[in-house]
């Protein structure tokens, strides 16, 4: 279960929801194998397995304990710092207290997504009856749980037409007056050279729907935001709906991406490149950790020729 948990957060487009329910279930099961009962039980089982068995067991032979050579401005000592954990029941039923009200936080937020606005849409009650109350509460200065239902259920029912409208179709006119004829060549040339740049602009179009279309959990959340921001009547019309929105994009849902950036970092900047400057650091992380983003590399290579008169001469054509 805790391999399929992991798999499913670090999959780029999670289900909130789904990985909630995956927690709670690997909490209980947490909290069972910490009962003394069933401690005592996995004991027996495996001191029978070992009576019955015809390995030979031996002890592992102890290995020398290695200390990690330090880096020139790193203050790290290799020995065990004390702290202070306080009283066991108190800290135990803060967090337990805590993670209720995070994971139920996470739980609303996941009905933002696209996914459950079209579930929503298709039928009204499918949308739970204590919905938003813990974000009410713990946004209570912001989000009041009663408009934020009522905003909700308006806002599926406009959703999809308002995701229609956020771009222009294919074909803006059912009938198009196709009888018109140029007499001039040159005109004809000129279209022919716009058209094949539509069509190469409408592929890459089609490309980009494609793939936000095919978002529909926790990261569709950035593009209904952009919806509100490019629709100011949106803000108006869905006030508390909006800041919502505000709150769960601010909030660290997901570590993924930044766990990668850091794996990145350990490769990056090793033992053997330890000298290196930041500004090339960040360049190579960007060059990294961004190569999900479409580059113009003719525009590039025109604002680096521009450096000198000679890239110019070697560069442009």
């Amino acid at each position: 279960m805790k391999h399929k948990t992991s798999q499913h957060l670090q999959s780029p487009d999670f289900d909130i929801y789904c990985a909630t329910m995956l927690i709670e279930d690997n909490l209980k099961s947490l909290n069972k194998l910490r009962t003394d009962e069933l401690f005592n039980e996995i004991s027996d089982q495996t001191k029978k397995f070992i009576v019955d068995s015809d390995y030979e067991f031996e002890p592992l032979p102890p290995h020398r304990s290695r200390k990690r050579k330090q880096m020139a401005d790193e203050n790290a000592i290799d020995e065990l710092t004390e702290r202070f954990i306080g009283n066991n029941n108190t800290s135990s039923n803060s967090s337990k207290s805590h993670d209720k009200f995070t994971l139920g936080l996470l739980k609303d937020i996941s009905l933002l997504s696209k996914k459950r606005l079209n579930e929503v849409k298709q039928n009204i009650k499918n949308l739970p009856v204590d919905a938003f109350d813990i974000f009410g509460k713990i946004y209570s200065k912001f989000v009041q749980p009663d408009n934020a239902r009522h905003e909700y259920k308006e806002f599926c029912n406009y959703f999809e037409l308002l995701e229609k409208c956020e771009s222009l179709p294919n074909m803006l006119h059912d009938n198009r007056d196709t009888a018109v004829c140029f007499e001039d060549s040159d005109i004809n040339q000129e279209e022919d050279f716009d058209s094949e740049n539509d069509n190469y602009l409408l592929s890459n179009k089609e490309d980009n729907d494609a793939s936000e279309k095919n978002i529909k959990n926790h990261g569709s959340l950035t593009l209904i935001y952009r919806l509100f921001c490019n629709h100011g009547s949106l803000k108006i019309m869905f006030p508390t709906l909006f800041t919502m929105y505000k709150i769960a994009l601010t909030l660290p849902v997901g570590s993924v991406e930044t766990e990668r950036s850091f794996s990145k970092l350990k490769i990056i900047k090793n033992r053997l490149r330890f000298t290196m400057s930041n500004d090339r650091l960040e360049a190579l992380m960007r060059i990294n950790c961004e190569q999900d983003i479409d580059i113009d590399y003719t525009c590039v290579i025109d604002k680096f020729s521009l450096k000198s008169s000679l890239l110019i001469k070697n560069l442009t054509f």
